[in-house]
């Protein structure tokens, strides 16, 4: 009697068994997926900022060069004022975080 070897993948029961591939990298933590995801809106953010203060600086050029009405003017100065204002809010938000860390306590000025 002739024995022929058994299928490869194939079990003793009969069944075919799948084979299991792991990927080489080890999968992320939910903390590093955070991170990620963090640095990935970060630079999105920073990308929009950058490209909202390009935009403005051309029309400050357009308005300079006389090429905007009177109303498109006054328009571009409250936008940028509203960033100028923003902006150092920001700046001052920061600024008692970087205190707060430094001494340990509060701003003198809150």
């Amino acid at each position: 009697m002739k024995s022929t070897p058994p299928e490869q993948g194939s079990g003793l029961d009969g069944l075919h068994r799948a084979a299991v591939t792991l990927p080489s990298a080890m999968a992320l933590t939910p903390a590093q997926k955070q991170k990620r995801y963090r640095e990935r809106l970060e630079a999105a953010e920073q990308a929009n900022a950058d490209a909202i203060e390009r935009a403005l600086l051309q029309e400050v050029e357009r308005c300079e060069r006389g090429e905007t009405s009177d109303r498109e003017r006054i328009a571009l100065a409250e936008k940028l004022a509203d960033l100028a204002r923003d902006l150092l809010w920001r700046a001052h938000s920061l600024s008692k975080m970087a205190h707060k860390l430094r001494t340990g306590e509060e701003h003198p000025l809150q």
